[in-house]
């Protein structure tokens, strides 16, 4: 059976996004094909775990967060698959820098977070689908960088504040989201709890 290069899989809280809040198991992936600055996640490592050790891993009932790096360089459709069938009550998102096609896995999921970063200009690939934007909001980033696109099919944009500057960057996102009409400002509610 297939295997996947895991950091990590853990229980916590969804910390960003139209989820916040609700307890979930994050499963982390190794690898990404991106070199964001700031970048605060460790995707370095892991080791090959198969299938059925992840879904052992997964909590009944929870939501499941399949977040990275970028989860897309793994080929999930089996992966997915499998959760569909041992995993029926676990809505199932994904976070994605959005550089990768995700057409293929749309149908196996509830909800795809695509979060465009600046080493790409904040563009995403051409066949990534999403349901929800959500952009790090920075020193370089202006509302121009929205993809408008998005916003005409009424999908959520959220805008987060880069952490290095927690109050500086919200108040950008704050004017951005005033002036932006289908944004509205997020924030990583885990980091403000103090856990994972």
């Amino acid at each position: 059976m297939k295997t996947y290069k895991v950091v990590e899989i853990f229980d916590s809280i969804q910390g960003e996004g139209p989820r916040i809040g609700v307890p979930s198991t994050f499963v982390r992936f190794s690898g990404c094909n991106l070199k964001c600055a700031w970048c605060d996640t460790n995707f370095q490592g892991g080791q090959s775990i198969r299938i059925e050790d992840i879904l052992a891993g997964i909590t009944d009932g929870r939501d499941v967060v399949l977040t990275g790096g970028e989860p897309a360089l793994q080929g999930l459709e089996p992966l997915l698959q499998q959760l569909r069938i041992h995993k029926p009550h676990s809505l199932v998102s994904i976070e994605t820098n959005g550089t990768l096609p995700t057409r293929k896995i749309k149908p196996l999921i509830d909800i795809i977070v695509c979060s465009p970063k600046p080493d790409r200009d904040w563009k995403t690939h051409a066949d990534c689908l999403f349901d929800v934007l959500k952009y790090v909001v920075d020193d370089d980033f202006t509302k121009e960088k929205i993809d408008r696109t998005a916003q005409s099919r009424l999908i959520p944009v959220y805008l987060q504040p880069e952490a290095s500057d927690i109050p500086k960057y919200l108040a950008k996102a704050y004017e951005i989201a005033m002036s932006t009409p289908g944004t509205r400002v997020g924030i990583q509610l885990h980091k403000i709890m103090g856990v994972r």
